[in-house]
């Protein structure tokens, strides 16, 4: 598209109404004027008018045609058009570049639609296919409904999940863009590549259900398979069966069920219970696709003189028997100083329960595993169940995380405060606000991201209402863009307002001889508010204003909340008697403009 500068050099009004504006010519049909263009109204003296030109060839060469600008009845002035059709054999829609690749979510790269064809591109479909299943990229349309003839816009396409793929699938993620031309068919399709890990750690703890009398069914014990996804909702199937001499002594249910502290992750468990059929030690094996853990217990012909108790998943220890039974709890495996929880002796009385410590504190990130143990003291019969907890990666470090920002006046900016952010191994970070904190927007952070730590980010304050009391709060997350972890910003500031006072609202000068100076005269400015006062400036008005002239001032362009300044004044009449003025002081208080009457007498 191109534009003709219209300018009316005369000194009077010109009514676009009486002007004709036409394209002529072999190859009129070629250029239009955009839809919605103003051909008519007033052309001021000294005023433009801009006349747009679109050129759409319908034939490949040099297409001219002529622009008739004038009044209407007089000659007009005429402006050559020139463009040129490109021939074209191929489709109409092309996309480069051929491929994306991409390392990080949230960070996009540019794809570039070209119209190759002679006609408009009616914008089709713009689809996203992905593989595997579910959302792990997404684009933005900046072409608008239409494409040009011989022209191209931008879509930017983003990652929005590089970390981890579901279980059974490979290791990245195909996305294919596809831009249609709905109106002659043509399409452009770009690969987009999205490297994806599985995560899947398997916790094979061995499952000891002690001695239970033949044909009674134990408590179930669970062991579980814990993966990584990378959508909430994502499923998998992680197929066991018990295999061994004993296997049918021993049943499986399997759960799939999400961890509540965090959704992106599946806790797959496995319920077994113990039901002997044969007196001695039974034994079997659990297998998955991911670890086996070992069955065992031991089947006793009947329940007298048996010392009996129970080991629930949850850690509660119940005495099922009629004796009272002293008990040792014992905590091992390869992460057992995560779980500093009831360790050593105990006695339980019949019927009676304890609750066990099964929570822990992360070693390291990841999993962290240990067998918490409970033994029978005198029979020497133990029960043991897994235990697990994950350790997830540092939040971002925030400096300060807190800032509470000195009363400001309405509409007026604070000094920036200066926010430093770190996160692991240099990884980058979003800043988003927090929804539902009120007056976010009276703050306002230099920057949306870091593409990577240690960063700096500056943050504003801007009231938007008044009053000292009722502060103002606003919340923002940091999140990591590698592990997602986040950290928050707490924001705080008061809308206040500035006031001022004068020492003196007048000033009153001894008579002295025409064209002397009088020894000046002080008036002091306090800011008597409780946020910045913005100084404008000073003006005089009345009837001599060239009689008090201002000898010195200390005040700047504000005055900060208590601060004041001083203005000198003098008095040197130009003419006998009496002489007067006002001296107006103009803030952003709103007393402004506070005025100072000035008098005195020429001899």
């Amino acid at each position: 598209m191109q534009s003709i500068i219209v300018t009316n050099n005369g000194s009077s009004p010109v009514n676009l109404s009486n002007y004709g504006v036409q394209i002529v010519g072999a190859a009129a049909a070629d250029f239009s004027f955009p839809y919605g263009q103003n051909f008519g109204g007033v052309l001021f003296p000294q005023q433009t008018w801009t006349i747009q030109i679109a050129f759409l060839p319908t034939a490949s060469g040099v297409r001219n045609a002529t622009l008739l600008v004038g009044p209407v009845g007089a000659p007009a002035q005429a402006i050559a058009l020139s463009g040129t059709g490109l021939a074209h054999t191929g489709g109409s829609v092309s996309l480069s570049p051929s491929s994306l690749t991409f390392s990080l979510p949230g960070i996009p790269q540019p794809v570039i639609v070209t119209n190759n064809g002679m006609t408009p591109i009616v914008m089709g479909p713009i689809t996203i296919s992905s593989t595997p299943s579910g959302s792990i990229a997404s684009e933005t349309n900046n072409c608008g409904a239409l494409l040009p003839a011989q022209s191209i816009c931008t879509i930017q396409v983003e990652a929005t999940d590089v970390q981890t793929s579901k279980l059974n699938e490979g290791p990245s993620g195909t996305v294919t863009l596809t831009v249609m031309d709905g109106g002659n068919p043509g399409i452009g399709t770009v690969s987009v590549n999205v490297p994806l890990t599985s995560e899947i750690s398997f916790t094979p703890g061995a499952f000891d259900f002690g001695v239970l009398a033949v044909g009674v069914t134990s408590p179930a014990l669970s062991n579980r398979l814990l993966a990584y996804l990378p959508f909430p909702g994502a499923m998998f199937n992680a197929p066991g069966s018990i295999v061994g001499p004993n296997a049918s002594d021993f049943s499986l249910v399997q759960n799939n069920t999400f961890d509540q502290s965090n959704p992106s992750f599946i806790l797959d468990y496995y319920y077994v219970t113990f039901k002997p059929t044969a007196g001695g030690p039974r034994t079997a094996t659990l297998v998955t696709g991911y670890g086996n853990t070992p069955l065992s217990g031991y089947g006793f012909p009947g329940p007298s003189g048996v010392p009996s108790f129970s080991l629930s998943t949850s850690g509660l220890v119940n005495n099922t028997g009629t004796a009272v039974l002293t008990l040792s709890v014992t905590v091992t495996g390869p992460d057992a100083g995560a779980f500093p929880g009831d360790t050593g002796n105990f006695t339980l009385a019949p019927a009676a329960t304890v609750q066990l410590a099964t929570s822990g504190v992360a070693l390291h990130l990841g999993v962290n595993t240990a067998t918490l143990t409970v033994t029978d003291t005198t029979s020497g019969i133990s029960k043991s169940i897994p235990l697990s907890v994950y350790g997830y990666p540092p939040s971002p470090s925030v400096t300060p995380s807190s800032i509470t920002f000195s009363p400001a006046a309405v509409g007026v900016q604070s000094a920036p405060q200066t926010i430093a952010i770190s996160a692991p191994n240099g990884d980058p970070v979003s800043i988003t606000s927090i929804d539902g904190y009120p007056l976010s927007n009276d703050f306002a952070i230099s920057s949306g991201t870091c593409a990577q730590t240690p960063c700096q980010v500056t943050v504003t304050f801007t009231p938007s209402q008044t009053g000292p009391v009722g502060s103002e709060m606003a919340a923002y997350f940091v999140e990591d863009l590698v592990t997602y972890e986040k950290s928050s910003i707490d924001l705080r500031g008061t809308g206040g307002v500035g006031s001022m006072s004068l020492s003196t609202y007048s000033l009153t000068f001894a008579p002295r001889d025409i064209g002397t100076t009088s020894i000046p005269q002080t008036v002091t400015l306090t800011n008597a508010g409780d946020a910045t006062l913005i100084l404008s400036g000073e003006t005089f008005t009345g009837a001599n204003v060239g009689d008090f002239p201002i000898e010195a001032s200390t005040c700047g362009s504000s005055l900060a909340a208590g601060a004041n300044c001083t203005l000198t004044i003098s008095f040197a009449p130009t003419a006998s008697g009496a002489r007067s003025a006002i001296l107006q002081i103009m803030t952003n208080a709103a007393s402004s403009p506070d005025n100072i009457q000035l008098m005195g007498t020429g001899n």
